[in-house]
């Protein structure tokens, strides 16, 4: 299990400002809290997999993601491949697993956040967990 952690959840496909405001935010909150930030990103990307999207869709490679992650200032990044098993998921079972192996401190997600089988995981919902 990683230690205690702050985990932004999402795709971050081009680390864009919005993206660097979030992970600013993740580093405060880890940093207040004595803990650890952490990324946890999809490969393929969600839409990729249940869209079949075969044209060029990635702004970057998991590679160059991980490159402006750190650049970002996050070092603890973690690529999960996104597969049929885990499209399947409800959000309560991809959130007890992510409790599985992460002493959650707190999530910071952008104001569009969704996870979870039908995207029927809102922080409302998680929040309930």
């Amino acid at each position: 299990m990683q230690g205690r952690t702050w985990l932004a959840i999402g795709n971050f496909d081009g680390v864009h400002l919005g993206h660097q405001l979030l992970f600013e935010r993740l580093r405060y909150e880890a940093e207040e809290d004595g803990s650890q930030a952490g990324v946890l990103t999809f490969h393929p990307h969600p839409r990729v997999f249940l869209q079949n999207i075969s044209s060029r869709f990635y702004l970057t490679e998991p590679e160059e993601k991980i490159d402006l992650l750190r650049e970002a200032g996050i070092s603890n990044n973690y690529c999960i491949p996104f597969d049929r098993a885990l499209a399947n998921l409800s959000s309560e079972a991809f959130f007890a697993r992510l409790l599985e192996h992460f002493a959650l401190c707190g999530l910071v997600v952008g104001e569009d956040f969704v996870l979870g089988k039908n995207r029927s995981g809102t922080m409302d919902v998680i929040s309930g967990i």
